[in-house]
């Protein structure tokens, strides 16, 4: 299992930007050139900013994969970006058929709470594997030993994934209608651009999910059961979604 986790940090990096450069061509496709740029730099600068005040400032948490800039993981900071806008992606399928007024509020809600989900999940199966550590015991997984010998996981780490994803989506929202009004819209919200969506997060899960059946702890699939609710609901045929 150590050498299992030393593997994930030296090939964190490539894999992450794999996964970017998927979701950057599936946005691009969705939503257009200026609307995957406004994505981008709100679902990349805000994790960066949020992780640099983490590990920097409160100093809360550290991270061992590589490479870094400024003690802030790469491989993070792109994992932000790919599972915030897996999730949003999918939260468009799921309620493609919302009107402008109801998308405004609900699309950032549910994209944090499907990201957070997976957390629950895939959290775990980091600090487990000595991605990273927690400076502080934490109740949550409180069995999971960090590289530091912390417990647990803080409840700050995902009031933090909650507050994080739901601001770069709401960010985004209100960006791309001032910024790129005029772009024409893609195939955001259709059942191709759902199923695509999730086939972005399904990596993320099915490695963080092995990892609990692996290890015998299947409780942890049952708090993230949400995400794989949305999986599911995203990957669906035409029809049969939330209608305005």
């Amino acid at each position: 299992m150590a050498n299992f986790g030393q593997m994930l940090k030296q090939g964190a990096f490539g894999q992450a930007l794999i996964g970017s450069g998927l979701s950057l061509a599936h946005s691009w496709r969705a939503r257009g050139g200026r609307r995957t740029a406004i994505f981008a730099a709100s679902g990349l600068l805000l994790p960066y900013a949020a992780e640099y005040v983490g590990v920097n400032l409160l100093k809360a948490v550290r991270h061992h994969s590589q490479p870094q800039l400024a003690n802030v993981p790469l491989p993070a900071v792109l994992g932000w970006f790919n599972i915030t806008y897996a999730s949003y992606a999918m939260v468009e399928r799921i309620f493609a058929g919302l009107g402008h007024s109801r998308r405004r509020l609900a699309y950032p809600a549910a994209t944090a709470a499907v990201a957070t989900s997976l957390d629950l999940l895939l959290d775990c199966f980091g600090l487990d594997q000595g991605l990273w550590q927690w400076s502080t015991d934490g109740p949550y997984a409180s069995e999971i030993v960090g590289p530091n010998g912390k417990h647990g996981i803080p409840v700050l780490n995902y009031v933090g994934w909650l507050q994080l994803t739901s601001t770069v989506t709401a960010l985004y929202q209100e960006l791309a209608v001032k910024l790129a009004a005029d772009e024409g819209r893609g195939n955001a919200g259709t059942a191709a651009a759902g199923q695509q969506a999730a086939l972005l997060a399904l990596a993320y899960y099915l490695v963080a999910a092995g990892w609990a059946v692996a290890n015998k702890k299947p409780q942890y699939l049952l708090y993230s059961a949400l995400f794989p609710l949305a999986l599911i609901a995203a990957a669906r045929p035409a029809g049969n979604m939330v209608a305005a």
